[in-house]
Formats: structure tokens, C-alpha cells, sequence
């Protein structure tokens, strides 16, 4: 698999910056290196996760190595911070700081001794991510070298990615679905522009059209200022792929996506997936996307999927009826650590991974999710989908976003006008009344690196202005 001899594909573009582009030959090399430099046992490592060339030369040597590594995001300093204060790793992966003496460094950054005592750590044990929607959490998925490969040859499958492709980093190298196309591109031979600019940025396009763009992959969020930045006037002919995952895209706006990339020759992708599964868990592929626009499609492949009563737990065998959804497949996490006693742990899952997520199948197979476990609450003992509510104010045109706690509806928006359609329209679509709805204004919504909402952090503002 990829991160071992990359030097199969030679003097082919792996890398592309604005100042250097690497061969294939040359990132081999360049790992080889580190690799001799890296200490010996079985350590954990911390990964400060800039996107630079840097992290994923450090990426690629580790995973070539026995060590543990964490992938931390540089957005949320504090979330490293207790990273650290938990795990007590033995090394962190950072910017240098002329201060310390690092065990050796690349370009502006260098591997940093912080704590030399020894760790108990499980074998299979490889790579941990945060959680999805972490907001300084120090909760993390432990995924092993098994499911990173296997999810790694089921994405490529079905996304026929081809030596020939080149795509870009516009999704951080600490969240599951950036590292999955670092490592997919990387196994097929293709190339990757490795570049901190955003789609919203000029440069960004310009990078895009210097390099001939092949591939782009976007959360929900991204897909919105896509359009924000008039993307469907753009005239881009290298373009031949979309992704999209990191949550679920209004059908209105997939489907205008859909057209478009029927207009344009694009093959659209809409996936689904979490941190739990490495990366993806199902797929819809572009000749169904039109006729099941808000479907999640069918299991990757090499796994499988089924539905699980949400009382009992008994396997849902019919279509239409709602269930919890369930995935099988190599590529579910080993299970989640939260202190550094958990990283001797092994496998506590057997490749079966509860999603949390509530969906049903219909008569073809096809899957939909309505909603999360967790997303939900209780008015005077009646439960309601805080996810189908927000889907349905989307529907209405009406920006807005759900959060709360049971008999504590609150809904913020941006736009203050709006508030008191807002109560009125939801107090209709849940036949409740106004009185037992919350609205309040906001100035902005809090966003993660990958582009999901943090209703967490909206919560605690709202705590804090009581």
C-alpha cells in the first residue's frame, strides 16, 4: 500500500507547492530519511497537522513505522494542549521553536522529546483522530494499519482514481476525509497540490487551473460557498470528480450540483462516512444521484450495511421502516481512547460500528438518513429530530440552526428579521406552541476546520449570555 516504496512510480508528480514539486522518487527518499531518524520501540507521537509538505512527509514515515501518531489540528491550539495533558505523549511533531533542541527537523519543523517515559501500547494500534465535532475534547477514535489500507483500496475502487488524477488540499490533514485522499491519491500514483488556500481565495482557482484539477472534494459547508464564489459560471475543463461528505447536502442544493456536473461532464460523488470507519462507509454514484437525491447510496465496497430496531435492537429485514444504521467492515476503528490507559486496549468492536444515525432502506437497497440519535429531544415527553426540523427550515429558505436540550428548543440565525418567521413557521411544522420555542441571534455559526457545525460551542455561548 502507499506509504511503502513510493518509488514504484518514480520521477511521476507526487507533490506540488508553490515553490518545489516532488517526484514520487524523491518523497521516497525523503522518508527513507526520517524514517532512520525516527526513535527506536514504540512511541507516541503528537503531529501538529499544518498543511505543508512537512506533515505529510512526517505522515507517510510514521505510518511506514511502529509508532502510534496523532493527528492533531493546529486550528484548536487548546484541543492540543489536552491532547498532551491526557496522553503524555513521548514526542510532538511542531513548528520549530528556537527554544528547544529537536531530535532532527525538516524545513521549518522538527520532532521534540516531551516525555521519556516508556507507554503501554496495543500492537495493532497505529493512528488516532478526534472525534468528529471535538471542541477541545480529548475523545479519540483508535484505528488501526488494517483500516486505513482497506479503506483506502475501497475509496479508490469506486472512485476509479487513476495515476493521472490531481487533486488538492482543502481539507485539514487531521480530519479522516483529508488524510483519505492523501492516502488514495498517493497509492494510484496521482498528484496532490498542497496548498492552504481556500476555495473562496482566487489564488486557490488559480492554483487549480495552473495544475490542471482533476478532483475536488468539499464538505456541505464548502459546497455552499462554492456557490457563494459563482463555481458553476467557472469555466474549469480539467475538472472530472466531485466529492462530497463530512454531513448531509440539501437536496436542492445537490441537486443543482448534480445538474451542473451532468451539464459538465463531472462525475458527482456524494458519500458518506465518519472517523469510526477511518473514512467512508457508503457511496451514491453519479447515475443514481438524480433520481435518490438525499440517499447516502450503498455500503463501499468489501462492506455492508443493515438497520437495527430502535427499542429492541432486532435486525430490520424490510424497507422504509426507520432504524438505528449499522456498518461492518475492516476499516471500523479498534474503539475510542480517552486516556492513555485505553491505548493498550485492542480491538473492543470486531468491525461492527453502531453509527448513532437514523435511517431507513428502501425497495432498491438505497439508504437515508433522517437524523442522529444523539440530535434529539423531548417537549413535554414528545421526542423530536432537531436535524429534520433544521432540514425543514432549509427547505423554507429560512437560515437558521437547531440546538438545545429536552422542553429547551432554541433556534439561532444570522439574520435577526427572521426570528419571529422562524418560531411561527416551526411552531406549524411541530404543531406545538410558540411559547415552548427559543430564538436568538447570533453573529456567526461556530464552524470546525472540516467544515461541520459545532452545536456545542452555539450552546455554551448561548449558556454564557443568560
Amino acid at each position: 500500500m502507499f506509504p511503502y516504496n513510493l518509488s514504484r512510480y518514480s520521477n511521476k508528480t507526487c507533490l506540488i507547492t508553490e515553490n518545489k514539486v516532488y517526484t514520487y522518487s524523491e518523497t521516497d527518499m525523503i522518508c527513507q530519511d526520517i524514517e532512520c531518524q525516527l526513535p527506536s520501540g514504540k512511541k507516541l507521537i503528537v503531529v501538529e497537522a499544518t498543511t505543508n509538505v512537512e506533515t505529510i512527509f512526517i505522515y507517510l514515515s510514521l505510518l511506514r513505522s511502529d509508532h502510534v501518531f496523532i493527528m492533531a489540528s493546529t486550528a484548536n491550539k487548546q484541543a492540543t494542549k489536552n491532547i498532551i495533558k491526557e496522553y503524555r505523549p513521548n514526542y510532538i511533531w511542531q513548528k520549530k521553536d528556537t527554544s528547544y533542541s529537536y531530535e532532527f527537523s525538516i524545513g521549518d519543523y522538527g520532532l521534540l522529546k516531551i516525555n521519556p517515559e516508556p507507554m503501554s501500547l496495543n500492537s495493532n494500534l497505529c493512528l488516532m483522530l478526534s472525534t468528529s465535532g471535538s471542541t477541545g475534547s480529548s475523545k479519540m477514535v483508535r484505528l488501526s494499519k488494517k483500516a486505513i489500507f482497506f479503506n483506502c483500496a475501497s475509496i479508490e475502487e469506486y472512485l476509479h482514481i487513476k495515476s493521472e488524477d490531481v487533486t488538492i488540499t482543502n481539507l485539514p490533514l487531521s480530519y479522516s476525509y483529508g488524510l483519505s485522499i492523501i492516502n488514495t491519491h498517493i497509492n494510484k500514483g496521482a498528484s496532490i497540490i498542497v496548498s492552504r488556500l481556500t476555495v473562496i481565495q482566487r489564488e486557490f482557482w488559480s492554483l487549480c487551473a495552473k495544475y490542471k484539477l482533476s478532483s475536488l472534494n468539499c464538505v456541505p459547508y464548502s459546497y455552499e460557498m462554492l456557490k457563494r464564489v459563482g463555481f458553476m459560471k467557472m469555466d474549469i475543463p480539467s475538472l472530472k470528480v466531485l466529492t462530497q461528505a463530512g454531513g448531509k447536502l440539501h437536496s436542492k442544493l445537490a441537486q443543482e450540483y448534480a445538474l451542473w456536473a451532468s451539464d459538465n461532464n463531472v462525475k458527482l460523488y456524494i458519500m458518506y462516512g465518519q472517523t469510526e470507519a477511518t473514512a467512508r462507509i457508503s457511496y451514491l454514484a453519479p447515475d443514481e444521484i438524480l433520481e435518490r437525491i438525499s440517499s447516502i447510496g450503498c455500503a463501499i465496497p468489501g462492506g455492508k450495511l443493515h438497520l437495527q430496531d430502535l427499542i429492541n435492537g432486532e435486525l430490520i429485514e424490510g424497507h422504509d421502516i426507520a432504524g438505528e444504521l449499522v456498518y461492518s467492515g475492516n476499516n471500523v476503528m479498534l474503539g475510542y481512547a480517552t486516556c492513555t490507559e485505553d491505548l493498550a486496549k485492542g480491538d473492543e468492536l470486531e468491525n461492527v460500528l453502531h453509527t448513532g444515525d437514523i435511517a431507513y432502506r428502501d425497495k432498491h437497497g438505497f439508504y437515508y438518513i433522517t437524523g442522529r440519535l444523539k440530535r434529539m429531544l423531548k417537549i413535554y415527553g414528545n421526542r423530536y429530530n432537531l436535524d429534520d426540523i433544521e432540514h425543514h427550515l432549509k427547505g423554507q429558505q429560512l437560515d437558521a440552526i437547531c440546538t438545545g436540550t429536552d422542553d429547551n428548543l432554541i433556534i439561532v440565525s444570522k439574520t435577526k428579521s427572521l426570528l419571529e418567521d422562524i418560531k411561527t413557521n416551526v411552531s406549524l411544522f411541530l404543531n406545538i406552541p410558540k411559547s415552548l420555542i427559543k430564538t436568538a441571534h447570533v453573529d456567526t455559526y461556530h464552524i470546525s476546520e472540516a467544515g461541520k457545525i459545532q452545536y456545542n460551542k452555539i450552546l455554551m455561548d448561548l449558556d454564557e449570555l443568560k
